[in-house]
């Protein structure tokens, strides 16, 4: 596993990552008919990433840069593939064993890349590091919840896995929308470094109690915000 790509939230002219959100209504590919290839960059296993902007205090999605070729796109046929899955309940194995089961699969069949469709008008271009890229989209979203926005990692507590979650950063800005209006911003550093040690002192624990929980919960979008909700803290 490896530390993931972050979104980027453009807010008063300058870029802040997107470390960490809650609410409905931000871009997910499928709303668009884009299919994502999530298993072709290991800093990037969501298989896309975005860049929204807030102007006249409105949320736009700006850029997005995506994965959507499947890696065996464009290799002679025919050709075998090693698939691997887990043992399912059937009436001749009615109680499975947890093991992972690998068959060959023959491709007879090329695997043609098709570029994702436009977004708001705007046409894909094939991009160097993803797939493929769209720019200037000047979408406005109907996100309905709080975004936290950051600015100075510290150093102490990056770990090369999953997301940096807000409490790591020395900044942090909660910005509220309704309907993708932006109602409130708030720097809410002061309330994120009182937790800090908490936060940290669990991610240790969880971490020493089982790697696989570590894992998974570095991969959490609000880590910060379930924490200060614990602590009564009103975003």
């Amino acid at each position: 596993m490896t530390a993931q790509l972050t979104d980027i939230v453009k807010y008063s002219d300058t870029d802040y990552p997107l470390a960490e959100y809650e609410g409905d209504g931000l871009f997910e590919p499928g709303d668009y008919n884009i299919k994502v290839a999530t298993d072709r960059c290991s800093a990037c296993w969501k298989g896309y990433l975005v860049g929204y902007e807030i102007r006249r205090k409105n949320l736009f999605l700006n850029t997005l840069d995506v994965y959507t070729k499947d890696k065996y796109a464009g290799r002679p046929v025919p050709f075998y593939l090693n698939i691997a899955e887990r043992e399912k309940k059937s009436f001749f194995n009615p109680k499975p064993k947890n093991r992972i089961k690998v068959y060959r699969r023959i491709i007879t069949e090329p695997i043609v890349d098709v570029p994702p469709p436009p977004i708001n008008g705007v046409e894909p271009k094939e991009s160097d590091f993803f797939d493929y890229s769209y720019e200037n989209l000047n979408l406005k979203m109907q996100f309905t919840g709080v975004l936290l926005v950051t600015d100075g990692l510290i150093k102490e507590l990056i770990r090369n896995m999953g997301n940096h979650p807000a409490w790591k950063y020395e900044k942090v800005i909660a910005l509220c929308f309704k309907a993708g209006e932006m109602i409130e911003s708030k720097d809410i550093s002061g309330d994120v470094e009182k937790i800090r040690d908490s936060m940290q002192k669990e991610d240790q624990e969880i971490e020493q109690k089982s790697t696989a929980g570590w894992i998974v919960k570095s991969f959490s979008s609000k880590q910060t915000l379930v924490m200060l909700n614990k602590f009564g803290k009103e975003i």
